[in-house]
């Protein structure tokens, strides 16, 4: 796992021009780019608290962060025209991180995200 900063018009429908950053991974099985969206939790919001209190978003700290981060529950599998995520020759992303997440902490995050399916009995 990277993290990539990357254009918000990329990934979905609006007007700012802002960007977020997004932590990005290869899925080997369905052979494509996923990216989880990050948010900074400077300081303690009632917001961000009551997503971390239903979690829907979990507390990680990254080494090149100074404040920790929530890492979101929701996995961008493609862009916003439903296209497979590119990273290479791609003007959308600003930053493209050569620093690797711990694997050990990239488990963590991906057995967080997986949606687990209930059984019916």
């Amino acid at each position: 796992m990277r993290i990539a900063k990357i254009k918000n018009k990329y990934m979905y429908h609006t007007d700012s021009d802002g960007a977020h950053h997004y932590l990005i991974y290869y899925d080997r099985k369905h052979k494509r780019y996923n990216a989880i969206q990050l948010t900074h939790l400077y300081y303690e919001d009632k917001r961000r608290t009551a997503q971390l209190g239903l979690k829907l978003i979990k507390k990680e700290k990254f080494s090149i962060f100074e404040t920790p981060s929530g890492v979101k529950k929701y996995v961008y599998t493609s862009d916003v025209h439903g296209n497979k995520l590119k990273l290479e020759n791609n003007d959308n992303i600003e930053k493209l991180s050569s620093w690797h997440i711990p694997k050990l902490q990239s488990k963590r995050i991906k057995r967080f995200i997986r949606i687990r399916k209930k059984k019916k009995t």
